[in-house]
């Protein structure tokens, strides 16, 4: 369900009681179009989050703040502090049933004076915005997103600019309407045009779904077209549309989310909807629980997503520039292997150096390596023996080149396979955390501005290195999947003991896995094989079958001198072939306990 007028209706009447009165105590904006205040009301501190988010736009109070305050806010942010933090919060309003929320805040202003600035959000999808103004003159101090007369030319949304509410659609407000009036607009709607979509274009803040279930309360067909309306059925719609109405006015709001088949939420509103009668709800105790029970995973899930793409396209160039650069080495290094006729012309000049003479172009002569007779070609300008000399000069150098050229394919061979595990790493990330960890690597190996390899940057993640994904096998074997190249080394390298069992799919980039053997001689078939499966599970072959995985004692693995983060070396291993299954890999999940060691 969108964010309509009827939501925002019952979340201001929950803001009004809850903020009103209130001191603002702190202000954050950890993403670009996201802002959390903390609200100080006598014996609590209330968190209020404001997003102007093109898709998950919304505000609603939260039980806590989970994101990290970035070390250097962004100018919005140093405005609001400078304008409501430590100001009183006098009232919350919305305008009719329109998206919009005012928020409004007595501060004291640069010359100690008390002013009233308004804090407005306004909820519109694409077009949302978070503005301050001053609420005697109008004038806008900043918005979170600025707009030039170039993007709209209705109004701006910049410093010192008169600010002007989003153009009207020429629509009622709801709380203000009649009979009559109702009458007209379904009267006037085109034959073919949905009756709710009638309703939902002609009134303030009401949304296409809240004019199905203005139907479905009436007792008619959702999807009933114009054309199919009665005339005569015109009152018991009204009916159904003034109830609601009258529920708005007099805050009678009934808060529910609906659930979809795994139990997550697919849908909120503001009070119990006739048209998921008979689906799975689940009411909740004010419309902010409502709104946070259904974006923030949202919200969670599309950034994720759009930083695992910023780091995917980082890592993307760099596995192209590589795999260039090793297309071109291997040509000079097949170049520079063929140099061994060099060596071949210069001894069969020598040979025949005495019935040669300078300006021959070319001379046959018996191949002392058993090819028979072959033509050698001269540079009629040198002579003979400067030829040869010139024969043996450029394989010297093609050798040299040679062995020059097949270290540096090694080295980019071996960047690219680094590259590779970052990228699966980045698909499997979890959280923002472990995309935090893996910017923080890119940027220590130089593929991301901040730092040089084997550098350090100027902030590093509090807590160290975090924990990795914990499963339970069958047998009742603890297995820790390292989530990123910083976690799998510090999993294998200073968590693991030296007899847990150590498994990695073979030459495809994937997680370390450990088993922890404890006292255990050897681990049980079927954990080996969960635990494989959770190695293929968490690699490049994820959607594959019949999966190679490695698997060797932990003793037997090493870190070569100065590899990249991730990268080791084995031996002693066996290897077993497993299919990787979504359904065992959420079967062995558990919940880390209070045993578990910590990686720091």
């Amino acid at each position: 369900m969108a964010l309509d007028g009827l939501a925002i209706a019952a979340l201001s009447a929950e803001l009004k009681e809850k903020l009103t009165g209130g001191r603002v105590d702190k202000i954050y904006q950890p993403d670009r179009d996201e802002i959390f205040m903390h609200i100080r009301q006598p014996g609590e501190t209330l968190y209020l989050v404001l997003s102007a988010h093109p898709q998950f736009a919304r505000v609603h109070l939260i039980p806590e703040v989970a994101k990290e305050n970035p070390a250097a806010p962004p100018a919005f942010c140093m405005l609001l502090r400078k304008h409501l933090e430590r100001g009183r919060i006098l009232r919350v309003e919305q305008p009719g049933l329109e998206r919009i929320l005012h928020l409004h805040v007595e501060s004291v202003d640069e010359v100690g004076e008390r002013a009233e600035k308004v804090l407005i959000a306004e909820l519109m999808g694409k077009h949302s915005n978070i503005i301050l103004i001053d609420a005697s003159s109008g004038a806008i101090f900043d918005g979170i997103k600025r707009v030039t007369a170039e993007v709209n030319r209705y109004r701006e949304v910049l410093p010192g600019v008169k600010y002007l509410p989003p153009p009207g659609q020429g629509k009622a407000n709801p709380l203000e309407t009649d009979t009559e009036y109702f009458r007209k607009v379904l009267l006037l709607a085109a034959a073919q045009a949905p009756a709710a979509r009638a309703i939902a274009d002609s009134f303030q803040g009401v949304s296409p779904q809240i004019g199905r279930e203005v139907l479905a309360r009436a007792g008619l067909p959702p999807d009933l077209s114009r054309r199919e309306l009665d005339e005569g059925q015109i009152p018991r719609l009204w009916g159904a549309f003034k109830a609601m109405v009258d529920t708005v006015k007099a805050r009678r709001f009934s808060p529910v989310i609906y659930l979809d088949e795994e139990g997550q939420p697919s849908d909120f509103s503001a009070i119990v909807l006739v048209l998921y009668a008979g689906g799975r709800s689940q009411p909740v105790p004010s419309i902010s629980a409502a709104l946070e029970s259904y974006y923030a995973r949202r919200d969670r899930q599309q950034r994720l997503q759009s930083a695992q793409m910023g780091l995917l396209r980082v890592v993307d160039t760099h596995l192209e520039r590589s795999r260039r650069k090793l297309q071109r080495q291997t040509e000079t290094m097949e170049t520079a292997a063929s140099a061994e006729d060099l060596r071949i012309r210069g001894e069969l000049i020598t040979a025949n150096i005495f019935r040669l003479k300078k300006g021959l172009p070319s001379f046959s002569a018996e191949n002392f390596y058993g090819q028979g007779e072959i033509q050698v070609v001269l540079d009629p300008r040198l002579t003979p023996a400067e030829n040869a000399q010139s024969c043996f000069k450029r394989y010297n150098k093609a050798k040299k080149s040679l062995v020059a050229t097949r270290l540096q394919v090694a080295a980019t061979r071996e960047e690219i396979s680094y590259l590779e595990q970052v990228k699966t790493s980045i698909q499997n990330a979890l959280t923002p955390a472990d995309l935090n960890e893996i910017r923080e690597e890119l940027a220590a190996e130089g593929y991301l501005r901040g730092r040089n390899r084997g550098g350090h940057s100027k902030k590093t993640s509090k807590g160290g290195v975090a924990q990795p994904l914990r499963f339970t096998s069958s047998d009742g074997m603890p297995i820790l999947v390292g989530r990123n190249n910083r976690q799998n080394d510090q999993l294998t390298l200073r968590t693991a003991f030296a007899n847990d069992l150590w498994l990695h799919t073979k030459e495809i980039p994937g997680s370390h896995v450990i088993v922890r053997t404890g006292t255990a001689a050897e681990v049980p078939p079927e954990t080996l094989k969960e635990a494989a499966m959770l190695a293929a599970y968490y690699s490049q072959a994820r959607a594959s079958s019949q999966v190679p995985v490695d698997y060797t004692l932990r003793k037997h693995v090493r870190k070569p001198a100065d590899a990249r983060p991730g990268m080791v070396i084995y031996d002693h291993q066996h290897t077993i072939y497993v299919t990787p299954d979504a359904g065992v890999v959420a079967r062995l999940a558990r919940e880390p306990s209070p045993k578990d060691p910590v990686l720091s």
